[in-house]
C-alpha cells in the first residue's frame, strides 16, 4: 500500500497493483477503482471523488470516471486543497504547482524538488530538499511567502498541528523530526540515532498526538502536553512496533553530483517547459520530445541511480565518521556493541555501493551504446530555445527554418539528446575514477577497523 487518505466517512487506499480501494469507517470495501502506474503514488480523498498523482494528477470520481488529468514530473506526498485549488508539491519539476480543474494556473520555483504540502487555515505550507516554506493564502493562485528556513537533509513530509500554530517536518537523512511556531522559531528537534534504520520518513499529527514513522517500520507516538497550545510545549515518548515496514520513496540531493547532472539538468528543464505549456510554441515541440521519450527515462533512471549511490555513499561516510567519535568514548559494553554493528553497517554500505554503481555502469553502457546517431552542425539547444522564446510568428519561422536545414525538429531533439548523453557520460567517468580511489581508501579502513574490532572481542 502506497498512500491512504480519509474524508467524509470514507478512508481511500492508493495500491502498487495500479488501484485504488475506496472503503466504508468499518472497513468494507466500496468500490475498487483503476487509476494505472502513472497515478499510483498519491490519494487525497474528496466528498465525490479523489485525487491521485504520480507522474500525473488526475481526479476520479467513485465510478471511477476521470474528471480531469494534467502531466507533472513525480509526486511524492498528496497535494494540499485550499478553496477549489490543488497545490502539489514537485519533486522532478523543483515546483510547487497550482492546479484548478485539471490547469496549471500557477507554479513556484525551487532550485531542488519539492517534496510535500499542508494547509491550514489560510496558510500553506511546502517543504524541499533542504527547506521549509510557509505562505500566505489570501490570493489562492498568487501565495504570498511568509518565511523560509534550511538546513534539512530531506524534508520529506510535513503536518500542521489542529489549530495552525506548529509545523511538524520529518528530516530523513538527520534521523530527525523538528516542530516549528508558525513564526519559523525551531521549538522541538528530536534525533534517533545515526544508523540507516533510524532515519526518519513520516509524521501526523492528530488532535494532540504526534505520530512519527521510522525507515525500519518503528512508530513512536508522542503526547503533547499542555497543549492549549502554548509557544513551547515538551513531549512524553511512547513506542509501538509495526507488523510490517512502512515503505517510503528516499532519494537524498547529492551536491556531489550537481557536476554530473548539469547536462541532463538542462535538457530536463526544455522538456518541463515544453510538456508543461499548453502554448501553440510548445505544442510545436511537445511530439518530437514525446518521440524520443525513451532517451529521457534513460538519463532520468541513471540519474536516480546515481542518487542512490550517493545516499549508499553517504551513509557509508556517516558510519565510519561515527566509529571515529566512539572511538574515543569510554569503553563499555554498550560502545563496544555499537562500533562493532557500525562496523558490519558499513560493510553494508560498501556492498550496497558496489553493487549500485555495478548497476549504473550497465546503464551508462546501454545508453551510450543506443543513443541517437545524428549529426550537429547547430546547437540544438539554441534552436529549441528558439522557438520557445519567439515573439513573433516570423523569429517561429526563423527557428523552423533552421531546425529544418539540421534535418527538422526531431533530429534536433535527438541532437540535442545525443549530446546530453555524451556530457553525461564523460562526467560520470570523471565521477567514478575519483569514487573508485575513495572506496578503496576506505575499504581498506573497514579492514583495518575489523582487525581492532577483534582486539575489543570478549572470548
Amino acid at each position: 500500500m502506497n498512500d491512504a487518505s480519509y474524508s467524509n466517512g470514507k478512508f481511500g487506499f492508493i495500491n502498487f497493483d495500479g488501484y485504488a480501494y475506496i472503503t466504508h469507517e468499518n472497513g468494507n470495501l466500496i468500490k475498487k477503482v483503476y487509476v494505472g502506474s502513472d497515478y499510483g503514488n498519491t490519494i487525497s480523498m474528496t466528498s465525490n471523488g479523489f485525487v491521485a498523482c504520480k507522474y500525473r494528477c488526475a481526479f476520479f470520481d467513485f465510478n471511477g470516471n476521470k474528471l480531469w488529468d494534467v502531466d507533472v514530473g513525480l509526486v511524492l506526498n498528496k497535494p494540499a486543497y485550499y478553496k477549489g485549488y490543488w497545490y502539489v508539491a514537485d519533486r522532478d519539476w523543483n515546483k510547487l504547482l497550482i492546479i484548478k480543474d485539471g490547469t496549471i494556473v500557477n507554479s513556484i520555483s525551487y532550485g531542488e524538488g519539492a517534496k510535500d504540502t499542508a494547509v491550514c487555515g489560510k496558510y500553506l505550507a511546502v517543504s524541499t530538499w533542504s527547506h521549509l516554506y510557509l505562505y500566505d493564502l489570501e490570493v489562492p493562485t498568487r501565495p504570498k511567502e511568509v518565511w523560509d528556513v534550511g538546513g534539512f537533509g530531506n524534508a520529506f513530509q510535513i503536518a500542521f498541528s489542529p489549530d495552525c500554530r506548529f509545523i511538524l517536518v520529518s528530516d530523513a537523512p538527520n534521523h530527525a523530526f523538528k516542530v516549528f511556531d508558525i513564526k519559523g522559531n525551531l521549538l522541538i528537534q528530536k534525533h534517533y540515532g545515526d544508523y540507516y534504520s533510524d532515519k526518519v520518513w513520516a509524521v501526523a499529527w492528530w488532535k494532540d498526538r504526534i505520530a512519527v514513522g521510522l525507515e525500519d517500520g518503528r512508530i513512536y507516538v508522542y503526547k503533547v502536553e499542555g497543549y492549549e497550545p502554548t509557544t513551547t510545549f515538551t513531549v512524553t515518548e511512547t513506542v509501538t512496533t509495526a507488523n510490517a515496514p512502512i515503505t517510503f520513496q528516499t532519494n537524498v540531493a547529492p551536491s556531489s553530483l550537481s557536476i554530473i547532472f548539469e547536462p541532463y539538468t538542462e535538457l530536463e528543464k526544455l522538456y518541463n517547459e515544453v510538456s508543461s505549456s499548453t502554448g501553440y510554441k510548445a505544442l510545436v515541440l511537445k511530439g518530437p520530445f514525446q518521440r524520443n521519450v525513451f532517451y529521457l527515462t534513460q538519463l532520468s533512471s541513471l540519474a536516480d541511480i546515481l542518487t542512490r549511490l550517493n545516499q549508499f555513499y553517504q551513509d557509508l561516510d556517516n558510519s565510519l565518521s561515527s566509529i571515529k567519535k566512539l572511538m574515543n568514548e569510554k569503553p563499555t559494553l554498550k560502545v563496544v556493541f555499537k562500533i562493532m554493528s557500525l562496523i558490519q553497517r558499513a560493510k553494508v554500505d560498501m556492498a550496497l555501493i558496489k553493487a549500485t554503481l555495478a548497476q549504473a555502469d550497465q546503464l551508462e553502457k546501454s545508453m551510450v551504446s543506443n543513443k541517437p546517431t545524428v549529426s550537429c552542425a547547430e546547437d540544438p539547444a539554441k534552436i529549441i530555445e528558439g522557438i520557445l522564446n519567439a515573439n513573433s510568428v516570423s523569429e517561429v519561422l526563423k527557428w523552423r527554418l533552421e531546425a529544418k536545414k539540421q534535418g527538422g525538429l526531431d533530429n534536433v531533439v535527438k541532437c540535442l539528446i545525443s549530446k546530453t548523453v555524451d556530457e553525461f557520460s564523460k562526467n560520470y567517468q570523471a565521477y567514478k575514477e575519483k569514487l573508485l580511489k575513495d572506496l578503496n581508501n576506505k575499504e581498506k579502513e573497514i579492514k583495518k577497523l575489523e582487525e581492532l574490532a577483534k582486539l575489543l572481542s570478549i572470548s
